[in-house]
């Protein structure tokens, strides 16, 4: 699910996506493996690393009978998370259609806007 996500945010053009293989080589490179890096109260040290300045996170997860899908934008020099938003969906065949509607807001967004 978190790849579709990934998919419909570089489809946007707004953001630059770092490839999670490559997070994986420079985690390696500096023998940062066992560190806890990849927590969320680190992610604003790992974007830092990266030199990136937002991290954003997908998570989803089982509400109920349904689904919710997050996605989180993390400012790395402050850790201070600007931008959260939910979608709920009922099956997931529905997911595809929760990403691009849950993407289509971030994307339009005012914090967007602001970059």
């Amino acid at each position: 699910m978190g790849e579709v996500v990934r998919g419909d945010i570089v489809k946007t053009g707004v953001f630059t996506v770092v490839e999670r293989k490559n997070v994986d080589e420079i985690l390696k490179e500096v023998q940062f493996q066992k560190t806890g890096l990849t927590e969320s109260k680190n992610l604003a040290q790992l974007g830092r690393m990266l030199n990136a300045t937002l991290v954003v996170t997908i998570t989803a997860g089982k509400l109920g009978e349904s689904f919710l899908l997050t996605i989180t934008v993390t400012e790395t020099s402050s850790g201070r998370v600007s931008y959260s938003d939910s979608q709920q969906f009922e099956s997931l065949e529905m997911s595809t259609a929760a990403s691009v509607i849950l993407v289509n807001r971030l994307v339009q967004s005012e914090f967007v806007s602001a970059l």
